[in-house]
């Protein structure tokens, strides 16, 4: 993979990573109810969100090292070709 490519999925992770962080705890990150097919007793809904739709504080955690991970396998584990 190219260095340009890897330096793009690097620069594209942190921007995520970071909108995890600043994403405001207090307000309903989940969405409308309507998105979801249950609504509020979606499995999935209540997987990432507490009942109020804010965002569970341990899946702040989950979601950053899910961006880390995928770092680590760009840059660690996929050749890198430079030209």
């Amino acid at each position: 993979m190219p260095i340009q490519i890897k330096i793009f999925f690097t620069i594209a992770t942190l921007v995520v990573g970071l909108l995890i962080v600043i994403a405001n705890p207090n307000t309903n990150n989940a969405a409308p109810d309507w998105i979801w097919r249950f609504e509020k007793n979606d499995l999935f809904r209540n997987w990432f969100f507490d009942t109020s739709g804010s965002l569970k504080t341990s899946m702040k955690i989950v979601l950053l090292f899910i961006c880390f991970t995928f770092l680590f396998i760009i840059w660690m584990l996929v050749p890198t070709e430079f030209s």
